[in-house]
Formats: structure tokens, C-alpha cells, sequence
């Protein structure tokens, strides 16, 4: 750091804390306990209810979270690749109540409406 920053500055500085990459396992973890209830519970309120079947979480966590960036971009891939499609997905529907199976296939989100899912899902 000596060679990138003046002085000055490196006396103002207290800790530097290193960072190891995010493992696949990790970035799955986020993504199960912390983003998909988040996407539940802000589509409840829209009366959509929401299930993600694991491999769907699956590619969130792939396609949100990389080496060199870690979750930074988790925000931005669910806003562009669910929440923007699945709108576009529901617009148009008179139905007061939805039930939406978020799955993938060929490496993209897929929008299925039906019933209430049975099978585990998350």
C-alpha cells in the first residue's frame, strides 16, 4: 500500500482487513436465507406468491455473486433477471391472487403460473 498511497494517508488509516473470495456455498446460502425471503415477502404484498425451486436459487447465486466482485451484483441481477420479467410476466392479469414457480431452464429464469405448489420448494 506504501507505493499507492501518500503517507498522510496511511497514518489516518487504523485496520486493513483482507477478504477471502465468496465460495459457491456462501453465495447459495445468501441467496436462500436472505434474498429469496426478501423477494417472497415483497411480492406478497402485491398478492404474487412466489416459490423457487433450488435450482433456481441455484442461478441466482451463480449469476449474482462472482470471484472478483463477490454479492455486490446480487441487487442488480435479481432486479434485471426476476423482478423486471416477472412484472412483465403478470401485467395484464386479472387474477386478484398468483401463484408463480420461479425455475430454470437452459441457464434462465422460467415463470410458471399455477396452483399452489406441492413439491419441496424453497
Amino acid at each position: 500500500m506504501k507505493g499507492y498511497f501518500a503517507p498522510e494517508f496511511l497514518n489516518r488509516i487504523d485496520y486493513i482487513g483482507a477478504f477471502n473470495y465468496l465460495s459457491s456455498e456462501t453465495a447459495h446460502q445468501i441467496v436462500e436465507t436472505k434474498i429469496v425471503p426478501v423477494l417472497k415477502k415483497r411480492w406478497k404484498k402485491k398478492q404474487v406468491h412466489l416459490d423457487f425451486t433450488p435450482e433456481a436459487v441455484r442461478l441466482i447465486a451463480e449469476k449474482g455473486c462472482t470471484e472478483k466482485w463477490g454479492a455486490r451484483n446480487l441487487e442488480r441481477t435479481v432486479n434485471e433477471m426476476i423482478n423486471a420479467p416477472l412484472a412483465k410476466f403478470i401485467s395484464g392479469t386479472k387474477d386478484k391472487s398468483l401463484n408463480i414457480l420461479i425455475t430454470e431452464r437452459d441457464n434462465q429464469f422460467e415463470f410458471k403460473k399455477g396452483k399452489k405448489f406441492t413439491f419441496p420448494l424453497l
